[in-house]
């Protein structure tokens, strides 16, 4: 097996692997490791308890949370130089002052998200109260207070604000998930629960958000950008989700923004555990097409969190780990032996520190970390044990957040953050075979008549990102008696990645077979050999990129009820690579603009719009386009089957020659919304939002050598005389896509029931869809004739809802539903000339018939409409046996439906066969303990003396 710390040497994280262990472990290793993280819960906990007492409170994330107030007397008549508190169980410290202005407003920044009580004295006025204020994530809470002189008789004013449900200074079109919320709700995907929430926002289909790619939506933990680092649920404290109108914030995510809010501590110690469990006695309803199913998993997640020095120094500390094994389907003649399954384990850690140093001044430290292991990760059916890879993963992120209120109207708040992911993709047969047979036994592959695979893995991987960000942002809010109130930020973000990624085939050859004959063989080189003499081993790139946005935003709020945002940022970008094809360098414009009108002034009824530009200049990608791909020469096979010479019809493939770059343009996505809200009931409001958007000037490759004839089915020439394909990645004029929709939408943050749920009527359409490898461009004689029309993604009608009832304070069910009418499938005609199923007679959606040629007997072919219903029940067992224990049952698929979701596109015989389906009818048990009154049911048992 190859040493990891000197091949190469300045990639790879990992120790070097002892050869010739036994299977077991790396399983044995993951269990050690998952009891020493358990064991160190415990003695934090311990330790910690000694210092408090057993009350409980919550508290979440960095201070990104606002409130702006209005304060009059019974004339109306603005009041100046009342004194405004703010307090809450999630602010650290002793809460947080102001005064009115002479105009009788007040703003207060670098509020925590939570619950907050809001108390406004002035002398000769009667003391207003008002509790239970949602401060959020983004808008700012509205506070409007009237005060009146004191009579003899001194009195309180106590008000119960109900949430906010309706934003009157933002017109971004968003869903609020509180923790409540987040708990209540089952997630298919245990593992990266972070990233499945997105699934639940309207517009969403595949981590693709109204039309944009996966890699346009980006995810925020405490404001930093995380990537692909997903922290546990248990950890947040709150989720918004913004998919439209959200320029002023994020002005190079054109998808949508999933920004968590991580819990941070409180002035009491508290203690959550909880543990999930699903095995194959849980799934109903199978099949014999169920050829993976009967996974068992195992989730633990223990929480603790609390103060080391009361309204000073908190602390929160999360751990979660899965254990999954998954069987792998065999092939279809049960050729080869049946298959080890697939077993996983995955840790998670988030720990953070809140310290308040001074009254004005708080530092947040934030760990966020896992390291996923995963042996046989390919779960293909035909893939030997010998040929299948283990994963090794660390990821890592650490940040600082240094929050400073400069004055009452000043805010400055200065962060910067680290990410590393290491990741080795090895054959399996390191693991159990030892280093000789991983550095010399080839993979061999047979094609047909039905694809197998022996030998060994085809490749070794190794990667290596780094990534440093740096966000400072200045927030300053002004009152005026003639241009209204104003909150001015400058915000500047900076972005530093390199990315070193390292590729080996095992004994530089790969083999392929027909029925066990020999047909061709692969050899891999480090070089590009038609340049230097041929050499072997790893062939690695370095891909660098510097992202940096500066923004400048100004929220204008005029007689109390019109806003107006205007923003303006300042986007430039930089990538390279370490073969020096790619010296690229972008500097453009984002600008943004939304008006919000509340039509009465009471926050009930509001018409928003907003216009947009969005950039996208992430140049990772792009950048390791340019270095090309690992060079290869494939031969036919030729003589005896049994010792054949691979000496005919030998081509190259791969280099940096053939992946060009041409004259980039900066990839742009104009929207624009319109739309309006109404609280329909105290807590319940209804909205309704048309998006636009339109994505030009996308990166796509596209074929420059090879010249084919006027179908597409054959080459007639190439341009450099020679049979290889090159490839030139461009921002093509014909590129684009467009996405229009409307979003009916209710929310309901009140009472027994809460929840989010949402109608789009939508429709997505153009020639490219996601990344930069689309069909568009391969083979051109198709791009104009059936490659302009609805995308893979175009779905007319979907319906998304979570919500969580409470049936009783001990018992509530929460549910999860998606719906999504069908997808445009594709008929796909096997090309000669390339060997691969890629020649369309039709439009996206269009079967061409039994005439190819003609239009007359087209028809329409969708996938079936899908639904998705999961549902959780919880029953509360505090009123039963006086300890805070919670157990629970989640259902996924309820309706136990099979629904095909992919489809074989191939023409054949076996054109339209079902590939995959629905997972079956599946259950999971669980239970939740909490010792401080960490559940928020439980505190409701408590504050009603325990009655059910």
């Amino acid at each position: 097996m190859i040493n990891l710390l000197t091949a190469p040497t300045h990639i790879s994280p990992f120790p070097a692997p002892t050869v010739k262990r036994s299977p077991s472990m790396p399983r044995q290793r993951h269990a050690v490791f998952t009891l020493l993280l358990i064991l160190a819960a415990t003695v934090v906990a311990t330790v910690v308890a000694t210092m408090v007492d057993g009350r409980t409170a919550y508290a979440q994330g960095a201070g990104t949370g606002s409130a702006d107030g209005f304060v009059t007397d019974q004339g109306g008549n603005p009041l100046r130089g009342v004194k405004i508190f703010a307090q809450s169980r999630t602010l650290i410290g002793k809460g947080r002052t102001t005064y009115t202005s002479a105009e009788g407003t007040f703003h207060l920044g670098g509020l925590t998200p939570g619950k907050y009580t809001f108390t406004a004295t002035s002398p000769g006025l009667e003391t207003v109260i008002q509790e239970n204020i949602e401060i959020g994530i983004a808008s700012p809470a509205d506070i409007n207070v009237m005060m009146v002189v004191k009579t003899a008789e001194q009195r309180v004013v106590v008000v119960e604000k109900r949430q906010p449900v309706i934003s009157t200074t933002k017109a971004a079109v968003q869903q609020n998930y509180d923790q409540q919320l987040i708990e209540a709700i089952p997630f298919r995907d245990t593992v990266n629960q972070f990233r499945d929430i997105i699934h639940s926002a309207p517009g969403s289909f595949n981590l693709r958000v109204r039309g944009a790619s996966a890699t346009q939506t980006a995810f925020l933990e405490d404001g930093f950008e995380i990537r692909d680092i997903f922290p546990p649920l248990r950890s947040a404290q709150a989720f918004e989700v913004q998919t439209s109108a959200y320029g002023a914030d994020a002005p190079t995510w054109s998808g949508g923004v999933s920004n968590m809010v991580t819990r941070s501590g409180s002035n009491d110690f508290q203690l959550q555990f909880q543990a999930l469990t699903v095995g194959s006695w849980g799934e109903l309803f199978k099949d014999n097409l169920d050829t993976n199913a009967g996974i068992n998993r195992w989730m633990v997640n223990p929480t603790l969190s609390g103060p080391i020095i009361k309204d000073k120094l908190w602390y929160h500390l999360n751990i979660e780990v899965t254990e999954t094994t998954t069987p792998i389907p065999r092939d279809l003649t049960l050729t080869l032996p049946e298959q080890t399954p697939q077993f996983s384990v995955f840790p998670k850690v988030v720990g953070k520190v809140s310290w308040q140093v001074t009254p004005r001044n708080k530092i947040d430290l934030l760990f966020n970390g896992d390291t996923p292991y995963i042996q046989n990760n390919r779960l293909t059916a035909g893939v030997a044990d010998s040929a299948n890879q283990d994963r090794l993963a660390q990821r890592y992120f650490a940040g600082a957040t240094w929050e400073s209120l400069l004055t009452n109207n000043l805010l400055f708040r200065s962060q910067v953050g680290w990410i590393a992911f290491f990741e080795e993709i090895q054959p399996a047969i390191c693991r159990t075979q030892g280093a000789a047979a991983c550095l010399s036994a080839s993979n061999t592959r047979q094609t047909a008549p039905q694809v197998l695979e022996t030998g060994n893995s085809p490749v070794h991987t190794i990667r290596n990102q780094q990534s440093l960000q740096f966000i400072n942002t200045l927030e300053y809010f002004l009152s005026t008696a003639h241009f209204g109130e104003h909150k001015l930020r400058l915000r500047d973000f900076v972005l530093v990645d390199r990315d070193i990624r390292s590729t080996v085939t095992p004994s530089n050859f790969n083999y392929e077979t027909v029925a066990g004959v020999p047909t061709f063989r692969t050899e891999f080189f480090a070089n590009d050999p038609r340049l230097a003499p041929g050499q072997y081993g790893w062939f690695r790139g370095t891909t660098r990129q510097q992202r940096h946005v500066l923004t400048l935003s100004d929220t204008a709020r005029f007689a109390r009820r019109v806003t107006a945002i205007a923003a303006m940022s300042l986007v430039q970008a930089r990538g390279s690579n370490s073969v020096g094809t790619f010296p690229y360098s972008a500097n453009t414009w984002a600008p943004a603009l939304s008006l919000v009108w509340d039509i009465t002034g009471d926050g009930k009824n509001i018409l928003r719009s907003s216009g947009s530009v969005y950039v996208d200049v992430d140049l990772t990608n792009i950048s390791r386009f340019a270095i090309g791909t690992q060079v290869t020469q494939r031969c036919a096979a030729s003589g005896s089957p049994t010792m054949p010479v691979y000496d005919t019809n030998c081509q190259y493939a791969g280099g940096a020659s053939s992946s060009t770059i041409g004259d980039l343009k900066t990839p742009k996505t104009y929207e624009a919304t319109l739309g309006g809200a109404r609280e329909v009931t105290p807590g319940t409001a209804l909205s309704l939002d048309f998006v636009y958007r339109k994505f030009v000037n996308q990166y796509e490759d596209y074929e420059t050598n090879r010249i084919w004839n006027e179908s597409g089915s054959t080459i007639v020439g190439t341009v450099n005389g020679q049979p290889n394909t090159v490839l030139n990645l461009d921002t093509l004029g014909g590129a684009q896509r467009r996405w229009m929709g409307a979003t009916l939408a209710l929310s309901k943050k009140s009472g027994a029931l809460i929840m989010e749920g949402s109608y789009t009527l939508a429709k997505l359409e153009g020639t490219v869809l996601d990344g930069f490898q689309n069909a568009y461009g391969t083979i051109p004689a198709q791009d104009n004739l059936f490659l302009n029309g609805v995308l893979d993604d175009d779905h007319r009608h979907e319906i998304k809802l979570v919500a969580d009832w409470s049936i009783q304070p001990w018992l509530s069910a929460g549910l999860r539903y998606n719906y999504y009418s069908g997808l445009p499938r594709k008929r796909l005609f096997f090309n000669s000339a390339t060997g691969t199923y890629s020649i369309l007679r039709a439009p996206n959606g269009v079967d061409p018939g039994i005439d190819r040629n003609s239009p007359t007997d087209d028809f329409s072919i969708r996938t079936p409409d899908q639904q998705d219903f999961n549902l959780q029940v919880r029953m509360q067992l505090l009123p039963f046996i006086g300890h805070d224990v919670s157990f629970i049952v989640q259902v996924l698929n309820v309706l136990a439906l099979r629904t095909p979701l992919t489809f074989n596109n191939n023409d054949g015989a076996t054109y339209g066969t079902v590939l995959t389906r629905m997972d079956p009818f599946r259950i999971r048990v669980g239970i939740d303990y909490a010792w401080g009154g960490g559940d928020r049911r439980a505190q409701r048992i408590r504050e009603s003396g325990g009655s059910m």
